[in-house]
């Protein structure tokens, strides 16, 4: 399971690549509901970001780059599993879903991105930001200051869109190829490249603040907060796993920490006052926010590819199918 499971009241909602979209009781693990993808067209895995929109639960499909495979947004009626609205896609729909203002926004595996009518599925806007490049890729997930939508172009470059109506607003290339999806605060978007530096850039205009020296290639897709911004970081020759934390600003490295696997889960997840991470060996490692001190560890089985959280416990989706729900 890539997609992390959201939390909406008393369900979790996940999806497997088995091509079956699942809403379990949070509480008892027991099924409440579940819809098979696969009825609708040549489709089957879930890459994106589950999205909840008031009583609805939104998500998105695709089959990964199969030539011949398609995409869809749903919307689906949290308690019931009723489908509101479906948008298809002729191809993979497989980016974060999220709202920017007034719209869902989305991207697809033709490096195209989108916005939705959220109450009725209709596509409001959809451009590809670099003309004519069809190739099939899984893009970076998006982030959005409500005004723009910040993506990664299939050309590595990092990209600004109105929201209202997809125009571009700047282009901007850094040093080397995006590795890591954008993520903005405080009206700075910072990502990851891979000439091993972290960018900070106006999300006004795209001019790059800063950069800074990371020691490896940033990966995954980084998590700001008012602590700081926490990227997970890959070296070459070293086959381990590196979590740091930049400043608020992006300005300097406060603190970094190495783990003896690669970690698989690719967003650090901020859960009270620590950042979790998970590895294919099933290992979930807890970190102090504010200096990295770690703090505890624990093992499941499975390949942990992505952790998210409601108050009072963890959920973590293994790329073998199980899903955890973990009261550390």
């Amino acid at each position: 399971m890539f997609a992390p499971p959201a939390v909406a009241g008393e369900l979790v909602f996940v999806g497997s690549c088995s091509g079956t979209f699942y809403a379990i009781d949070w509480h008892t693990g027991e099924l409440r509901w579940s819809y098979d993808i696969r009825k609708d067209g040549k489709q089957g895995s879930f890459h994106g970001a589950v999205l909840i929109e008031k009583n609805m639960v939104l998500f998105d499909t695709d089959l990964s780059c199969a030539v011949d495979g398609i995409g869809h947004v749903y919307a689906a009626d949290q308690e019931s599993g009723r489908i509101v609205w479906k948008y298809r896609s002729p191809a993979g729909v497989s980016a974060n879903l999220l709202r920017a203002r007034s719209s869902v926004c989305f991207g697809t595996t033709f490096a195209e991105w989108g916005c939705l009518d959220p109450t009725s599925g209709k596509v409001r806007w959809k451009v590809a930001p670099v003309a004519g490049d069809r190739a099939c890729e899984m893009p970076m997930w998006a982030d959005s200051d409500g005004e723009r939508l910040f993506v990664v172009a299939s050309d590595g470059a990092v990209v600004g869109l109105r929201t209202s109506n997809g125009a571009v607003l700047w282009k901007r290339r850094l040093g080397a190829r995006a590795t890591t999806s954008p993520t903005v605060a405080q009206g700075v978007l910072h990502i990851g490249a891979a000439d091993d530096h972290v960018y900070s850039l106006k999300a006004t205009t795209g001019r790059i603040l800063n950069s800074v020296d990371v020691g490896g290639r940033p990966v995954g897709r980084p998590t700001v907060t008012r602590d700081g911004v926490f990227f997970i970081i890959e070296k070459t020759t070293k086959p381990k796993g590196f979590l740091i934390a930049l400043d608020p600003a992006g300005m300097r490295v406060k603190w970094s920490r190495e783990h003896a696997r690669a970690f698989a889960s690719e967003q650090p997840h901020i859960w009270r006052d620590l950042v979790v991470v998970g590895d294919c060996a099933g290992d979930v490692n807890a970190f102090s926010v504010a200096d990295g001190t770690s703090r505890w560890q624990m093992n499941v089985t499975g390949c942990i590819r992505s952790i998210s959280s409601s108050r009072e416990l963890l959920f973590y989706g293994a790329q073998e199918g199980m899903v955890y729900a973990v009261r550390p």
